[in-house]
């Protein structure tokens, strides 16, 4: 039984890759073709090859099989009400892939058919799996039938165009909406893979209005809703395993560590704090105003490359934002948009906001620019604007 699941899953995991890389290459004007017609055919033998060969091992008992279900719905309803909630706050508008009624049938059969047929195979291989080989399997189908999930790909590989709002939709939430369907199906039954697959993975393609939010904070509430529901599931079904975890971390909180323990320990909280206080070469800040949106949002986490002033001539071009202090002390972080040489002949900067329409009133010279931006992550330091702003009041 082991042998047959394995080599079944790797032959249906090759498959499906197989599959999906050929709709992400072909041209797009042949992919509607391709999706009605040989992606939903290959998906349904598939599933009869895995409902013939993949003989369930485990299931879910009925009280599994009966929490799994509610919640499920449960959270399908609460993300309904999500949607209505931002739609009365920030209105709504139509969805550009749902215009009419036969482009949401058209979507039901060309995504729709994949997901319900997916979600079976996901289930049907990971009941099938045994204790040895069962997280192998798991990951597998995961990642494989969240690739399912990306046709975006197409676009972010055409266009050579990949940001942060691109990685989120296109890459990060068919993931983990992936993962929360195999733990579904590992701990549940069919039905509620099939609502969590269903309700959260076809959004895109059947909801004609969706709020009218930034699309890489919808992305971040739909998987939230999602990871929430498995944990939620995760909790109840593990009730007496968590009072278990709780009473072992009561007891070795006062055993006795090692001391490379609590060198390891020390070691990790002293590099953090090392970093976070600008001791290595890359520090972070906290963007707190919209002059450069939409480059860095407000409350993006910037990391900043330390740039001695001896270094900036040759390593700040045009177009590089700096982080950089003005003549009257206080930091920025802007665009160079422009060289000059000041009276003493010596190289300083032009700045100015990506979201403003005038350079800044002083230029900035080499000693006064700390640093490069060079990678950030949006919302991460908004706690940091909260309490600023409570401690300033």
């Amino acid at each position: 039984m082991k042998t047959v699941c394995a080599k079944l899953t790797i032959a249906v995991c090759i498959a499906i890759v197989t599959l999906q890389s050929a709709f992400i290459s072909i041209p797009p004007g042949d992919a509607s073709m391709f999706s009605m017609t040989l992606r939903p055919i290959v998906f349904m033998v598939l599933g009869l090859i895995v409902y013939l060969y993949a003989n369930p091992c485990r299931r879910a008992t009925s009280d599994e099989a009966y929490r799994a279900t509610i919640i499920a719905v449960m959270f399908a309803a609460i993300f309904g009400i999500i949607i209505l909630v931002l739609s009365f706050l920030f209105g709504a508008g139509a969805n550009p892939m749902v215009p009419s009624f036969a482009a949401l049938a058209r979507n039901l059969w060309d995504y729709g058919l994949v997901v319900v047929i997916g979600g079976y195979i996901r289930y049907r291989l990971i009941k099938a799996s045994d204790v040895n080989n069962r997280d192998n399997v798991i990951l597998s189908v995961t990642l494989v039938l969240a690739y399912t999930q990306m046709p975006g790909l197409r676009g972010v590989l055409g266009d050579g165009a990949f940001t942060a709002e691109s990685f989120f939709a296109v890459i990060f939430l068919p993931i983990v909406l992936s993962g929360v369907a195999s733990y579904f199906a590992f701990r549940g039954s069919f039905a509620s893979v099939l609502v969590i697959s269903f309700v959260f993975q076809m959004l895109p393609y059947a909801l004609p209005i969706v709020p009218a939010v930034l699309p890489l904070a919808f992305t971040l509430i739909v998987s939230a809703v999602a990871f929430t529901s498995s944990f939620v599931l995760n909790n109840i079904n593990n009730e007496k395993r968590r009072t278990q975890r709780k009473r072992a971390k009561r007891a070795a909180r006062y055993a006795e560590k090692s001391i490379a323990g609590y060198m390891a320990t020390a070691a990790i909280i002293g590099a953090a704090v090392a970093f976070f206080v600008g001791m290595f070469p890359f520090y972070p800040i906290v963007v707190l105003t919209d002059s450069m949106s939409p480059t860095l949002e407000r409350g993006s986490l910037a990391f900043i490359e330390r740039t001695p002033p001896s270094e900036a001539l040759h390593r700040i071009g045009e177009g590089e934002v700096i982080h950089f202090i003005d003549r009257t002390g206080v930091a920025y972080i802007h665009r160079v948009v422009e060289f000059r040489v000041d009276a003493q002949g010596e190289r300083v900067y032009i700045t100015q906001g990506d979201a403003t329409d005038f350079v800044d009133p002083h230029p900035v010279a080499q000693d006064d620019v700390l640093g490069v931006a060079r990678a950030s992550l949006p919302f991460f330091g908004y706690p940091y604007i909260f309490f600023r702003n409570i401690i300033r009041r």
